[in-house]
């Protein structure tokens, strides 16, 4: 039996393992040299490029369900017990039907590079986005806050840790991730070029700059823009959380990104290590526990 610690987010899915891939499909092969296809129930799907999600509600939509099918077979796991994430301010409503969606992909019938594939999720647990990345970390007491910068959401959370228990003490879910950041950024760079490049090129931009027609241009004209986004997490964090007296920890996809502009408005903030995948490892580490005390016998 295995345990998989599995974070299927608005833009990457990733798991404990290190394995990522962008949280999209498409249902036509546009790859160069052919994509593996995934079938579900008679339906074909590539998965990396195409259609992505906005949908608030991800617990039973076809793209969670391609996501965690496509990562449980592409990591041959026949016998599993899944956990999964949820944004912290939908953890509580959604968390029930995120683990009866998972427990009924059972049911499916897939294959996969068309070949058949079998797989038995036994059990899920469903915890809370940010607050798992805490248990990467060797040692918990006391309070921490920790924000988590996903793709579409920006969850922070204040959380007490005992030597017996945790307690969520405040949290909040912000709608302000960095697909929204990345759309500002095309816009712009779209209207300054007369361009029609996709928002999913703007991580590409923020990593390596821009070349257009052969000479690499100067981006300074999107610092006011990137200013403008930090300021406004770091004034809402400012206002809502204890941060001059607790640690805070970044985690997630846009942690590297943004690690530095927080150093510079925080004094006591750290970078979880390898953040974009914290949250599914410490997904793991909690199945390890929870399965654990209930005699599962599981392994990585």
């Amino acid at each position: 039996m295995i345990i998989k610690g599995l974070d299927v987010g608005y833009s990457h899915t990733k798991d404990n393992s290190g394995r990522i891939f962008r949280s999209a499909y498409s249902t036509n092969d546009t790859s160069v040299v052919g994509a593996k296809k995934l079938t579900i129930d008679g339906k074909s799907y590539y998965i990396g490029s195409g259609k992505m999600t906005s949908e608030v509600d991800k617990t039973n939509t076809e793209l969670n369900k391609v996501c965690t099918i496509y990562n449980i077979v592409m990591s041959d796991a026949k016998d599993l017990c899944v956990v999964a994430g949820l944004p912290i301010g939908q953890y509580e409503e959604q968390k029930v039907r995120l683990k009866e969606s998972i427990l009924g992909y059972n049911k499916c019938v897939v294959s996969y590079d068309n070949r058949p594939c079998s797989f038995k999720i036994h059990d899920v647990i469903v915890s809370p986005q940010g607050v798992s990345s805490l248990y990467t970390l060797k040692e918990l007491l006391g309070e921490y806050i920790v924000i988590d910068i996903g793709g579409l959401t920006v969850d922070p959370c204040l959380v007490e840790f005992t030597a017996t228990s945790s307690q969520i003490l405040k949290s909040d879910t912000w709608y302000k991730g960095m697909r929204t950041l990345h759309s500002s950024i095309m816009e712009i760079v779209n209207n300054r070029y007369g361009l029609k490049l996709d928002n999913s090129y703007a991580e590409k931009i923020l990593l390596m700059g821009l070349k257009f027609r052969g000479v690499q241009q100067d981006l300074s004209f999107l610092k006011p823009l990137l200013q403008d986004y930090i300021d406004i997490l770091v004034e809402e964090i400012k206002l809502k959380y204890p941060t001059e007296t607790t640690p805070m920890y970044l985690v997630g996809g846009g942690t590297d990104l943004l690690y530095n502009a927080f150093r510079k408005r925080f004094q006591d903030v750290t970078k979880i290590v390898n953040p974009q995948f914290a949250n599914a490892i410490g997904y793991y580490n909690i199945g390890y526990f929870k399965f654990a005390e209930r005699s599962v016998a599981c392994g990585r």
